[in-house]
């Protein structure tokens, strides 16, 4: 496996998953089980999609870049994210917050978290 394998999936899943929460915020979320949506939510919901085009734009970057120490902080940045949002998301979906798609989420966490990590451990291509 080759980072540039990893950081190209995360444009994917992040350029994907920002636009909708970007151009269709209510739907996006309705997707997830979240219902009588207020324009906070709409607003938290597009924040968010706009983190997710920068992950999206930094990834694509970082793709072809040599091995560096800011190419490590990028690995170690998105693998604490992606572990981040895994146990979060995964907590929200036991506990109900979010519906059955919310183990989507947790998988797509998890290859990313894992992906990253995988790297952090092993530097380098």
């Amino acid at each position: 496996m080759k980072l540039k394998h990893v950081f190209l999936f995360q444009v994917l899943a992040s350029t994907i998953n920002g636009g909708l929460f970007i151009l269709a915020p209510e739907y996006n979320l309705s997707i997830y089980g979240v219902n009588d949506i207020s324009a906070r939510e709409i607003l938290l919901a597009q924040l968010l999609g706009a983190a997710l085009l920068s992950y999206a734009l930094v990834a694509w970057y970082a793709r072809d870049s040599r091995d560096s120490l800011a190419r490590y902080a990028i690995v170690i940045g998105f693998g604490t994210t992606h572990l981040i949002g895994l146990i979060l998301t995964l907590f929200a979906t036991l506990n109900g917050t979010i519906n059955a798609m919310g183990w989507f989420a947790c998988f797509l966490y998890l290859v990313l978290a894992a992906g990253y990590g995988y790297f952090f451990i092993k530097p380098g291509d």
